[in-house]
């Protein structure tokens, strides 16, 4: 499973946070609409990390900040999505498995 995109309303320190985990695809979450959008769907055209060629490393995202910004709130909002079934905040996780791309959220209606 690949991580691509994370948007949630609220959770802890993350108020309508939206994170892209991959330089290709990109999406967005238009609230206002209700609306997620694939930016961009296209490969990068050249390898930015040589060992890439080698089937080595596929991709690679750092989460970065200074203490109390946020990182392992990151990682604990997935394990509760996941895991926990995690309701008490609107979210929209976008993620591949293979060439297929799935979401995973807690909305009804979805554009």
């Amino acid at each position: 499973m690949q991580l691509l995109f994370i948007w949630v309303k609220e959770y802890k320190c993350l108020e309508n946070a939206k994170m892209n985990f991959c330089e290709y695809p990109r999406f967005d979450y238009i609230e206002d609409e209700n609306k997620l959008i694939q930016i961009s769907k296209k490969s990068p055209s050249k390898t930015i990390f040589p060992l890439y060629e080698y089937n080595c490393i596929d991709n690679i995202s750092v989460i970065v900040g200074s203490n109390g910004s946020g990182k392992t709130t990151i990682c604990s909002l997935l394990g509760d999505i996941f895991f926990n079934e995690y309701n008490k905040s609107k979210y929209i996780v976008v993620y591949r498995i293979g060439n297929n791309l799935f979401y995973k959220t807690n909305y009804t209606d979805i554009n």
